[in-house]
């Protein structure tokens, strides 16, 4: 069964984190190394134009169920400010602990 999150940025921090991460994606060369040795090339071939869009969230009460319950192949919707949906995406993969690429976009 596919399913649908819907995540907001309707603060400052969410709207300048959603800038940093969705708006710019990260080069391959910054994602890869974080990946497991066996696991990069899968991870690579996930890759359109050689760049990985990545959002990542602290744990918290609502997070951790969100995040448990996702899968490969579901959809993620963005609803910016008040106005509507700005952005959509299908999952293609994601990890966990992996080091914070979102918050080092530009390290």
């Amino acid at each position: 069964m596919t399913n649908v999150f819907i995540f907001t940025a309707g603060n400052a921090d969410a709207r300048r984190h959603l800038r940093e991460t969705i708006e710019r994606p990260i080069p391959s060369d910054k994602v890869l190394p974080r990946f497991p040795s066996d696991l990069r090339e899968s991870v690579k071939r996930l890759a359109r134009d050689d760049d990985f869009y990545v959002w990542d969230t602290v744990p918290g009460p609502q997070n951790i169920p969100r995040w448990e319950s996702m899968t490969a192949g579901d959809w993620v919707l963005c609803v910016f400010q008040k106005n509507g949906y700005r952005f959509v995406a299908r999952v293609l993969a994601y990890g966990r602990d992996l080091p914070p690429l979102a918050r080092e976009r530009h390290a």
